[in-house]
This record gives structure tokens, sequence and C-alpha cells, in this order.
């Protein structure tokens, strides 16, 4: 489970998820963001990377407040990366905007 800014996002068998606060207080949100999610990181409360479809190991960003998916061409793993704005970049998509991304490899 990772802590976010509007909730919880976890893996289950159906994939990743998303726990958050219904519009009523007392009323728990539970959705599904993509089905056959792995390896679920997040460095910061804005973007999480992962695995989708497992299967086939494809590198996946979401940014957490707006909740958009990205396709990212990289051959890294979502446990060792982190996405950053590069200086001046409004650091809304890391496939149209500036970034650094930074990760390790074996």
């Amino acid at each position: 489970m990772l802590k976010t800014r509007t909730g919880v996002l976890y893996l289950d068998a159906s994939g990743l998820r998303r726990l958050s606060s219904g519009a009523d207080a007392n009323a728990t949100k539970d959705e599904l963001v993509v089905a056959d999610a792995c390896n679920l990181n997040m460095r910061d409360d804005t973007w999480a990377t992962f695995q989708s479809p497992c299967a086939e190991g494809r590198l996946r960003a979401l940014n957490e407040p707006t909740g958009k998916l990205y396709d990212l061409e990289l051959d890294a793993d979502p446990l060792y990366l982190r996405l950053l704005p590069a200086r001046g970049s409004p650091g809304n998509s890391p496939v149209d905007d500036p970034f650094w991304f930074v990760f390790l490899r074996t």
C-alpha cells in the first residue's frame, strides 16, 4: 500500500486499485485503476510507476492527482525509478513535458 494525497494505492489480484473517501464522510470508495498490474512504486505523492500488463512488463506511470496514465518507453524497473520534472517544466506529462528519469540497473 502506498499513501497518496487522496487516499491509498494498492495491488491485488485484479490489478492496481485506489482506496479513497467517498462523497459521504463515512463511505469508502474502492476503484480499479488498471487491471493486471505489478511492481508498484511511488517515490512522492504525485507519480506512481508500475508494470501493466505484468507478462509484458510494460512500464507505466500514474499521475495520482489527475488520474492520468502514461506508457513509458523505458527499460527500467519501477521499483528503482523516480520521475522528476525538469526545471521550468510544467511536470504534467512525462511523455510530453521535459522530465528526468532516474533509475538503477544491474
